[in-house]
This record gives C-alpha cells, structure tokens and sequence, in this order.
C-alpha cells in the first residue's frame, strides 16, 4: 500500500521522531538530499545535516504530533547535494484509543512548480518592463466589455489620465472625454 502512490513520498514516525516505516522513494531522496542511508528505528532528526531545515521538520512534526493536520511547501537538502521543494502532507499517528503514538508525512516534490511559477513571474516582469518602457501607446481591452485593462505609461503621459482613472473605464475614453 505504501509503495502503491507514484510519485508520493510516505514515511512516519513515532514521537522520538523515529521510523515506523517509509517508502522505498523516501529512501531514495534521504540519499540524494542527505546523502544518508536510513533503515526503521533511525532517528530522522539526526539525518538532516543542516541545523534550520532539521529545526524547520522537528517544529513541522511537533505540530503533527499535537494533533494538527497540516499543508506546507519547503526546500530541503544539502547545499552540496540537492536543495528541493517539497509540499509536505502532515498529520498524527492514532492507536485504536485514538491516541496520538506518531506523524505521517505524505510529500511530493513540487520544484518543477516552483521553477515553473519563477519562470513566469520572471516572464511577467520582463513583459511589464517592455510594455510600459515603449514610446508607443499601448493599451489592453477586455473583450468582454470593451473596458481597459491595461495600459502604459505611455499612453497615461500623452493622454494626461492617471491609471485608477482609465483601468476599467471603456476604451472610447481615452479617444473621446466623457
């Protein structure tokens, strides 16, 4: 069942922050990020070499254990190795009492999303920088309504209009004063 989600890292833990059992993926990225090999029992704590993500996980665990269930994405890893970001899937262990014996961690690596998103936020700046950096007038209009949605600075400069005056007003304003 453990092995069965592709992609998913599982692993959990008893409250000394020990392995109660883990995926053979966990296994795997503990060796890249780590360059530590685990085995059940192994104190996880102790195979994060660096002091803040090993602070950063103890804290994440610490709330799990708490009885919280929770959604975080952080980078992990060695410098020297593999830094990556991971969405962490975090919530307790319960015994048939329903008292709380560990964690369960469900993480899936998320760096491709996060490049991704960096890619286009980059994308989106160097586009802002082009647009408003031009001599030509350039205005964006919904195709909904006609109205702006965008233009540059430009286009305020020639038309004397502040942007809270022209974003969403429709596009005849800036031909013809209202």
């Amino acid at each position: 069942i453990l092995e069965s989600p592709e992609g998913i890292i599982v692993f959990a833990l008893d409250k000394n922050y020990c392995y109660l059992d883990f995926t053979s993926l966990h296994q795997q990225t503990m060796e890249m990020i780590w360059g530590v090999t685990i085995d059940l029992g192994d104190n996880m704590l102790e195979c994060i070499k660096n002091t803040a993500d090993r602070e950063k996980a103890q804290r994440n665990f610490d709330r799990a254990l708490q009885g919280e269930r929770f959604i975080v994405e952080e980078e992990y890893g060695d410098t020297e190795l593999k830094r990556t970001f991971y969405e962490d899937r975090y919530g307790p262990v319960l015994d048939e009492n329903g008292d709380i014996i560990g964690v369960s961690v469900f993480v899936i690596d998320s760096t491709e999303r996060k490049q991704a998103e960096e890619a286009l936020r980059e994308s989106k700046e160097e586009f802002r920088i082009l647009y408003n950096s031009s001599p030509d007038m350039y205005v964006s209009v919904s195709p909904a309504d006609a109205s702006i949605i965008l233009c540059n600075d430009t286009l305020l400069k020639n038309t004397g209009y502040s942007k809270e005056e022209i974003i969403g007003s429709p596009i005849f304003k800036i031909y013809h004063d209202d």
